[in-house]
């Protein structure tokens, strides 16, 4: 029986080999070189039939129901807008524009207000921290 030592030299040198006949083969350049010849084919066919023009395009809309298609639009459009209108939160304010600004002050205040001095710790304390919890790491 083979041990696993000659086993795995003898994979090594398989590898070695397929990896050095695969590099000098040459092969695998060819294709990154050239274009595939459908692709030659079909830019031609582009360049024959250019874009189409907008007058060709095709419009397949059916003028009688597109008016349907309208009017019922129209109609919902009324109901929406009547139904924007009927509600209470749309109603349009009364504020002159010095009320609107000192409502702005007031809540700019409250929020102020909430705004605490920031307690930090300061440099010397966090030194006496260091000192005091600074221990030299266990090394190998």
């Amino acid at each position: 029986m083979m041990s696993s030592d000659v086993l795995a030299k003898a994979w090594s040198f398989a590898f070695a080999v397929l990896t050095l006949a695969g590099c000098m083969s040459g092969g695998a350049g060819k294709g990154a070189d050239a274009p595939p010849e459908w692709f030659k084919e079909r830019r031609a066919e582009l360049r024959r039939q250019g874009f189409p023009e907008l007058g060709e395009v095709r419009s397949q809309i059916d003028p009688a129901r597109n008016r349907a298609a309208l009017a019922t639009t129209a109609k919902q459009n009324v109901g929406l807008k009547k139904a924007l209108l009927n509600d209470p939160r749309a109603e349009p304010t009364y504020l002159t524009p010095q009320e609107i600004a000192a409502w702005g002050e007031k809540m700019r205040a409250g929020i102020e207000a909430r705004n605490v001095e920031a307690d930090f710790l300061t440099d010397q304390e966090v030194a006496s921290l260091r000192a005091r919890f600074d221990r030299p790491r266990a090394r190998r």
